[in-house]
This record gives C-alpha cells, structure tokens and sequence, in this order.
C-alpha cells in the first residue's frame, strides 16, 4: 500500500528507473507487517514506461528509511518504509510487465487465504473461551450459560465458525493444489466472509465475559484487537464482496 491509496486502488508512486548499469527506486510503501524486522523487501514499482515491476530490497541499503507504526494489535506490527534514490543492480528485478502482476496478483490470493485460515483457528478460540467462559461464572446462582441469551450467543458464534471454516478450506484447497481459475474468487469468498466471522465472534467473545473482556489481564481484547486489524489487513469485506460480484458477472 502507498500513502492515499487502499487495496482496491493500488498504488503506482512507487518509481524504478534506469541508472547505469543498474536502476534506482524512489516512493514510500506503508502497513508493511514486520517491516521493521524483515532481511528482505519485495517492492512493487512502475518504471518510466508505466510497467510494473517486483523489486528486491535489502532493508540496510542506503537510502532506505523504516519506521515503525502505532497499530491497535499490538501482536502484529506494521511500518511505513520510504525508498530515496536507493541503487540497486538490475539483478533486484525479479519480474517486470504481465509476469509481475500474475506473481503479484497470486501472491495476494494467497496471502488472503492464510489470512482466512488464521481467522477461522481465532474464532474458534473465542467460541472455546466463551463456553469455558460460560460454564464457570456464576451469576444469580447458576453458570451464565444456563441463560437462554448467552445460549444464543455461543450458537451465533459456532454457526460462524463452521460456515467460515467451510469457506476456508475450499479457498486452501484450490490454492493448494493450484485450481487458478478457482483461486481468486474462492480467496475473495473466504476474505470476505472469515473476516466478518470473526469480527462477530470476538465481539460477542467480550460480551460474553462482561466488563473484564477489554482489561489488560483477558486474552478477549486481544482477540478483539486482532479481528478489527484484520478487517483491513487485505482490504475490508465489502471490497471482497465487490470483486466476487465482478467476477460472477463476467463469467
């Protein structure tokens, strides 16, 4: 991502261009995960005819400034990570033209289906904390679970998680066994829905465990922490469900 733009507009600021024997790369890429931890960088950059790129970066050249970002889920940093004038060999392009946005448009799919998974195995474990939660604090005399209200919640929440795992596994499916007309629109289904999922699960997680849910000491706030970061890790739901549409009207 650049500065301005989001996962439905990528950005094309980021520039690579001849110098020499080599090339240079001038721009600014930002909510990159770990970034300030990472040996190697693979930029995405247009050169002076317009044409995409994938560049690789080793973090310590000259010219190459990273900081780390404030983020509400403090278990998955992210840093903003400026490109000025750094010299690089023609070497670092790994792939240039229809080749770069194939690896590019894959390596996204990809990514959105272990971003899938991982939030199914998250709402899951609000389901599992929840019960447990549930059968052991007593209120009025007996466990909260005994309420139909609370009842209503862990059902909600299991329905979620089975449905999400359901559109999980197809998406890891066809990227596993490299189904690439299925891919895009099963990893756009699962993004689209997994994220809601455990948006929902997390919410009715600290619900669930009342006032001590947001404290410091409840794993639920980090549960919470990580479903509303991940909403817009690799674009929000509703873009998911754009590109699905796209792609069952030009069928």
């Amino acid at each position: 991502l650049e500065p301005g733009k989001g996962w439905d507009a990528p950005g094309d600021a980021t520039r690579v261009a001849s110098a020499g024997d080599g090339v240079t790369l001038n721009g600014t890429k930002r909510y990159v995960l770990w970034g300030h931890a990472a040996d190697l960088l693979v930029v995405s950059a247009y050169s002076e005819e317009g044409e995409l790129s994938l560049v690789t970066v080793d973090p310590s050249l000259k010219g190459v400034s990273i900081e780390r970002l404030p983020t509400m889920d403090l278990t998955r940093p992210q840093a903003a990570v400026t490109f000025s004038d750094v010299q690089l060999g023609a070497d670092a392009i790994l792939a240039s033209g229809d080749a770069a946005r194939d690896a590019l448009a894959k390596a996204l799919n990809f990514a959105e289906v272990a971003l899938a998974c991982e939030q199914v195995g998250a709402a899951e474990a609000c389901l599992e904390m929840s019960v447990e939660y549930a059968k052991t604090r007593k209120q009025f005399g007996k466990a909260i679970g005994a309420f139909q209200a609370i009842k209503h919640k862990c059902a909600n929440m299991m329905l979620y998680v089975e449905s999400a795992r359901s559109a999980a596994y197809f998406a890891a499916w066809a990227a596993a066994q490299s189904v690439d007309d299925e891919l895009p629109e099963a990893a756009a289904v699962a993004q689209a829905y997994c994220s809601d999922a455990l948006f929902r699960c997390a919410s009715d997680n600290i619900q669930i465990h009342g006032g001590i849910g947001i404290t410091w000491e409840c794993d639920a706030q980090l549960f919470f922490k990580r479903a509303k970061a991940s909403e817009t890790l690799l674009a929000p739901a509703s873009v998911h469900r754009e590109r699905v549409l796209e792609m069952v009207l030009n069928r």
